[in-house]
């Protein structure tokens, strides 16, 4: 073989064989919206099948409070995701459901067409380390991650597969499946977070994330995660 094939060769398996560039997907949801169910679907397609080439989806379902007064208590709303919805619509003044975030600065109406475009963009995108430790203990989990100089950390508990029966308001009568819903978020700038388990979580369904980005929730910079081990004693 030619030494110019050879090398052509190599290339490209090395091309093949280079990890995904992690991205984050972050949907602001409510189980109170009735627009909201197409992009739920949405996000737990890009999950779930991967479809971008180079690009590993990390996906983060917060579900925001705003909408409980309007008929239906979402079980998975915090006030606290509200709020990090409307640090990113500071620039824009825009705070809607369903919304997506992608990497913490692309923000449109979540959909489908519009997250894959947004990821095909992010191939290759730089990344710094973020190690990222979780030891199970009883019914916490011991997170440990460094964080790397001039970025804040966020440390976030997911759950996937939940489902809701919605019994009031805009969604009354529908079954809503949920893809990796947030049940804790925390900030880690020390470095080390405690996190608590949900009530009947089994650990297969559960992640931890870690995001580093720039100050007051700016670009993501580097993004890990990793599964929840069995609890210890």
């Amino acid at each position: 073989m030619p030494r110019t094939a050879g090398m052509v060769t190599l290339l490209t398996s090395l091309m093949l064989s280079a990890a995904p560039t992690p991205v984050l997907v972050e949907l602001f949801t409510s189980e109170g919206c009735s627009s909201c169910p197409p992009a739920d679907q949405a996000l737990a397609f890009l999950s779930a099948k991967q479809p971008v080439p180079g690009v590993e989806v990390v996906a983060l379902s917060f579900h925001v409070d705003y909408w409980n007064r309007l008929g239906w208590a979402d079980p998975f709303s915090r006030a606290q995701y509200s709020e990090r919805q409307s640090v990113y619509a500071r620039g824009s003044g825009e705070v809607y459901t369903p919304q997506m975030v992608v990497d913490g600065e692309a923000g449109f109406v979540g959909n489908q067409r519009a997250a894959l475009a947004a990821l095909e963009k992010k191939k290759g995108a730089a990344r710094v380390a973020l190690p990222l430790t979780v030891r199970a203990k009883g019914r916490s989990l011991e997170v440990t991650v460094t964080p790397p100089p001039g970025l804040e950390v966020w440390v976030a508990l997911a759950e996937d597969g939940l489902v809701s029966r919605v019994t009031a308001g805009e969604n009354e009568g529908k079954t809503l499946p949920h893809a990796w819903v947030v049940r804790q978020l925390e900030n880690a700038a020390k470095g080390e977070v405690r996190l608590t388990l949900p009530a009947g979580a089994r650990p297969e369904r559960l992640r931890v994330v870690a995001i580093a980005q720039g100050a007051g929730q700016g670009r993501v910079e580097g993004l890990a995660w990793a599964a929840v081990p069995a609890s210890a004693p």
